[in-house]
């Protein structure tokens, strides 16, 4: 603070001063430990990188990184200096978030059953945890989620889709999914299925009946992994994170995972 007056006012008062008119005024200091020479910068670019990474906080912008330090970390940082940070190792994701450019699509549906989003969910993945999810778009109920050790087989894709047509007796008008090889036997099955079932119906118009658009785009489904990753992802991830640190679980070995 001492050297911050000396360059906002050119005063130059004694850090014993300004502590003692702290203290008259009732008021405290913010916590720094970079200031205070507990840890570098370097050490702070450090343990971004790790929640980045071992704790997949790799879209936290800059608020949610410098609780993320406080809770995991125990560190006090000015959000400048977090700002700065993730703006050198993250410029698109930082960019991205000033401009807002992810803005909601309009989505219209007439009711139950009309559209059935699906998608995976990769944020467990690195321990061996794969999701695979659908929901009605309309209503917003899930209708099915299915854990797996991958949900990139098509065939799994596909056996998930039949079951949940199984037990909600029939087949949406639409399905709306991600373009990748898991979706490509689901996408046959919607298709077929309208083609067979729906009355004076060509393959033509039979095809318009699965959508398929960019994960992001997918809203529906996004927001359900959003409140995924907020509300039982952490607990998981804490666990299995203690876990990793006192040595009973190896995340490298395949056979634990």
């Amino acid at each position: 603070m001492r050297s911050q007056l000396l360059s906002e006012t050119g005063m130059d008062v004694s850090t014993r001063t300004v502590e003692r008119y702290l203290r008259v005024l009732g008021l405290k200091q913010r916590q720094n430990d970079l200031a205070d020479g507990k840890i570098t910068r370097e050490g702070v670019v450090e343990h971004i990188r790790h929640a980045r990474d071992a704790l997949l906080a790799n879209s936290a912008g800059y608020r949610r990184m410098r609780q993320i330090l406080v809770t995991n970390y125990g560190l006090h940082v000015p959000r400048q200096v977090v700002y700065d940070i993730l703006k050198e190792l993250d410029p698109e994701g930082m960019e991205m978030r000033l401009k807002k450019t992810c803005k909601r699509r309009v989505f219209r549906t007439i009711g139950p059953n009309h559209i059935w989003a699906a998608d995976g969910h990769d944020k467990l993945k690195r321990f061996g945890i794969t999701v695979y999810g659908f929901i009605d778009a309309w209503s917003r109920k899930v209708l099915g989620i299915f854990v797996h050790v991958t949900n990139n087989d098509p065939r799994h894709i596909g056996v998930y889709f039949l079951r949940l047509a199984r037990d909600h007796g029939g087949i949406p008008q639409k399905v709306t999914t991600d373009k990748g090889t898991e979706t490509v036997i689901l996408g046959a099955f919607q298709v077929q299925l309208s083609y067979e079932f729906i009355p004076n119906i060509s393959l033509e118009e039979a095809k318009k009946h699965m959508h398929y658009t960019k994960s992001t785009h997918n809203q529906k489904i996004e927001s359900l992994w959003s409140r995924m990753m907020t509300e039982h992802n952490r607990p998981v991830i804490d666990n299995i994170l203690q876990h990793m640190e006192n040595g009973s679980y190896d995340d490298s070995d395949a056979l634990q995972k």
